[in-house]
């Protein structure tokens, strides 16, 4: 496709009253000092198509400015141009018109029209980007754009496209195989990952190592071997074996020796009953009358205690009587009042029937008489409600009067309960002052004959316990089994005790001994483990290494091809694509272009100009399609610049004040 402009019209657009740019279709050249607006002839073209300016911007100052600086008012912007699309001319023409809120201006609305056909801002866009796109018109109308405004990654991406499919490095078919359809940026990433993973694993071993080493280090030996050790082992097990074997025959000889003690024990106190006995068979009459008076003074003292607690009772009962007879008379008071201010009220109700004039005879809402009928059954319903009253109350009067005569009845009998529980209780008193004077008699009788009897208990002669029969047996039954008990058996037991302990220790410390000679093999045998672990963590880092030198290789072998790809299409520029490191690596975040060696940034103008010009001869070609272009500083241009498309050369030049046309 080829686009060329054949005639651009701006009207009051920036410094533009009205100017007609006609380069008819072909190459020209605009002259004029700076600020002439040959920048601005390119920000109408950029209008016209996109509604933005030569910065992208599209919320820019269109309108030219009157004597205080401000916007026009009250003028019409307007940008058109036309274009010749494979031989086809086509209008766009756009107008930014003031909006107005009655005679005040509040803001501005757009007109866009295509061969004079009014559209909507949607579809005049949708058209424009139906002939070229707003990002591919700035890439070829711009010689800037690519190498000065887009990002240096979306540069790579256009130009990895341009360069088209790439064929792989010979000489990599078993790192192909490996990969699996891998990227080899991906690829590089997971061995440098497991890589990672084995020398974490590798740097860790010498630790263990060393620790299993302490370990088996630490262990302090007793000089015997492991043979030595089992059978002083067994010698100790054999001892321990034979202490506790003597120590149970010493423990059951304990037991029947205790069995002996018990029986000692028993056997003693039975002798000390029968010398009880034998004492108390000669005061038993004495014994006797000592506890009969012991128990006729118990009678006694319980049978005064008797007497206390039913004066005590009789006391709780007055007491209690008197306090319900006082509640019984303040009830009854209590129900005489109720009922004299029942009579009262019911001879009230008797007295003021239901006047037939107290009735209301209108209405009250809105004040019209009533009917008599209405009046007549307002005052039967209250003769109805007095009556149900005198009913009520005289009810209420009825059961009053009832409660009163049953409550005085109560009231009048209490009296008399009272003085028979006075007199009962005063026959009590009476009683019960006589039963302490008798039990007080009886106590001391009862202490002085007590006396006489303990005294006469204790002056009476010990008897012969020798001459008693069952005394004698208990005695010599007491000899035999003394003779068996025989001397006691703690010291040997303490003594196997200590050997035992002793033992024990042995056994303990040759048992530790074992089991350090057996952690110590564990641990060496570890140790050979994880060397053996090592060595093989240590090839297969190096394996990695191997391919990742060989996944370097490719890289740079492909960034090559890359390179030597994307350059081919170019004839001025060449682009430094990669970063070649001297650790072999490569570094793809770049996309820079150069001319004869120099970076854009460091180039002339001029130069500037010719890479840019050939870049877009590419982009033309890859895009299938050319625009206009327009060339700024094109003063400063000396070398020969080969396009295939119309150039619009903007061309500084002091002394012309208004802009000059002339074709190529």
């Amino acid at each position: 496709m080829k686009i060329t402009l054949g005639k651009l019209l701006l009207e009051n657009y920036k410094c533009f009253k009205g100017y007609v740019f006609d380069p008819g279709h072909k190459n020209v050249t605009i002259r004029g000092r700076n600020g002439s607006g040959k920048t601005t002839l390119y920000d109408g073209f950029l209008e016209a198509l996109f509604g933005k300016c030569s910065d992208g911007r599209t919320d820019y100052k269109r309108r030219p400015l009157d004597a205080n600086n401000q916007p026009t008012k009250e003028v019409i912007v307007v940008t058109e141009c036309t274009l010749n699309i494979d031989g086809q001319d086509q209008v766009f023409r756009t107008e930014q018109h003031e909006k107005l809120q009655g005679d005040r201006a509040i803001g501005y609305t757009g007109k866009y029209f295509i061969d004079g056909v009014p559209k909507l801002q949607g579809e005049y866009k949708d058209s424009v980007n139906a002939v070229i796109t707003e990002d591919t018109f700035k890439i070829l109308t711009d010689l800037s754009y690519f190498c000065e405004k887009m990002h240096w990654n979306d540069r790579r991406q256009l130009l990895m496209k341009i360069a088209g499919d790439i064929e792989t490095p010979d000489g990599f078919d078993e790192l192909l195989k490996s990969m699996g359809g891998k990227d080899i940026s991906d690829y590089k990433a997971m061995l440098k990952s497991r890589k990672k993973g084995y020398v974490e694993q590798r740097d860790q071993i010498p630790i263990r190592i060393d620790e299993k080493q302490q370990s088996s280090e630490s262990y302090i030996g007793t000089g015997d071997t492991e043979i030595e050790l089992i059978a002083k082992r067994e010698n100790a097990e054999d001892a321990i074996k034979a202490i506790a074997d003597e120590r149970q025959y010493l423990s059951d000889s304990e037991a029947r020796r205790q069995e002996c003690i018990e029986k000692k024990n028993d056997l003693s106190g039975k002798r000390i009953e029968r010398e009880a006995e034998l004492k108390s068979d000669s005061g038993k009459e004495l014994l006797d009358e000592k506890a009969q008076i012991l128990e006729d003074l118990g009678f006694s003292k319980l049978a005064v205690q008797a007497r206390k607690n039913g004066l005590a009772s009789m006391d709780l009962d007055i007491k209690g009587t008197e306090q319900a007879l006082k509640s019984k008379q303040l009830a009854l008071g209590q129900v005489r009042n109720e009922y004299i201010a029942a009579k009262d009220a019911l001879q009230l109700l008797v007295d003021t029937p239901p006047d037939p004039d107290s009735v209301e005879k209108s209405c009250y809402a809105c004040k019209q008489e009533l009917p008599d009928a209405i009046v007549q059954k307002t005052h039967e319903g209250h003769i109805a409600e007095h009556a149900k009253k005198l009913q009520k109350q005289t009810a209420l009067k009825t059961d009053l009067a009832a409660r009163a005569r049953k409550m005085k009845d109560e009231v009048r009998f209490l009296p008399e309960i009272l003085d028979k529980l006075q007199c009962v209780y005063d026959e009590a008193e009476t009683e019960l002052a006589k039963a302490d004077i008798d039990d007080e008699a009886l106590t001391k009788e009862s202490h002085t004959r007590g006396f006489q009897i303990d005294e006469a208990i204790n002056n009476r002669p010990t008897p012969d316990f020798t001459k008693d029969t069952k005394w004698g047996e208990l005695t010599v039954a007491i000899g035999l089994c003394e003779t068996e008990i025989g001397p006691p058996v703690n010291t040997q037991l303490a003594q196997l005790d200590a050997k035992k302990g002793h033992a024990e220790k042995e056994l303990a410390e040759l048992n530790k001994s074992l089991a350090n000679i057996d952690q110590s093999e564990k641990d060496q045998k570890r140790i050979v483990e994880l060397k053996s672990e090592q060595r093989d963590l240590s090839q297969s880092i190096s394996d990695i290494d191997k391919e990742l030198e060989e996944v370097d290789c490719y890289t740079v072998q492909e960034s090559l091809s890359i390179e030597l790809a994307v350059n081919d299409k170019f004839k001025d520029v060449q682009f430094r694509l990669f970063d070649y490191l001297m650790d072999g690596t490569v570094n793809d975040k770049r996309c820079d272009a150069t001319f004869h060696g120099v970076p854009y940034s460091d180039l002339s103008t001029g130069e500037q100009i010719k890479v840019g010009a050939n870049i877009v001869n590419v982009l033309s070609e890859h895009y299938d399609v050319s625009v206009p272009l327009w060339i700024d500083h094109a003063e400063c241009l000396t070398l020969p610049i080969e396009t295939d498309c119309q150039t619009i050369k903007l061309f500084a030049e002091d002394g012309i004040e208004e802009l000059e046309v002339t074709p190529e």
